[in-house]
């Protein structure tokens, strides 16, 4: 008996019967937890008419969950387009508990992950299960500007100075 073809052998059938669905299993049931947020996208829409004309989408890091001012405004300015403004800015982020996913495909509608930014601060993404992550995001609309330039009219009085009248007495006593 050749000694190479029996290791041979015997690694062929060690691989065949080595158990490595524990292996999934773990993979599967790590990803059910909450991670920190590492990365979000950012997606830009340019409103003009009520109509989009125009979209971009950039990736950027964050660092434990937090999208500092700083950067947020940095990267507002570099994506601000002539001749629109900010019409609103909406984070979007899926933070649900492994044991609520069942609940949230069955009934989605009670779940909201959409929220409003109503002012420019540290925007903070909550901790979300790994599956998810790549479903976070920041929205940000902006509108065009709406020339509002009216021509104004002024009204001028010619006559600022009043006028000075003598009285008479019609019924004076003679």
């Amino acid at each position: 008996m050749n000694y190479d073809s029996y290791i041979e052998n015997d690694n062929n059938s060690y691989e065949e019967n080595l158990d490595d669905n524990w292996i999934v299993d773990f993979e599967k049931y790590n990803s059910l937890y909450p991670e920190k947020i590492k990365k979000i996208s950012i997606l830009f829409l340019y409103i003009k008419n009520n109509d989009i004309i125009d979209s971009n989408n950039i990736l950027i890091p964050i660092e434990n969950g937090l999208l500092p001012k700083k950067k947020l405004i940095t990267i507002l300015l570099n994506n601000k387009k002539e001749k629109f403004k900010i019409h609103s800015i909406l984070k979007y982020n899926i933070h649900i508990d492994s044991s609520d996913i069942e609940n949230f495909i069955h009934d989605s509608s009670s779940y909201n992950f959409l929220y409003n930014i109503n002012y420019l601060n540290d925007i903070s993404f909550k901790d979300s299960i790994k599956m998810f992550h790549d479903l976070n995001q920041l929205i940000v609309v902006f509108e065009n500007k709406i020339n509002n330039d009216t021509k104004k009219i002024f009204l001028n009085d010619n006559n600022k100075h009043t006028r000075k009248r003598k009285i008479t007495n019609k019924f004076k006593d003679n």
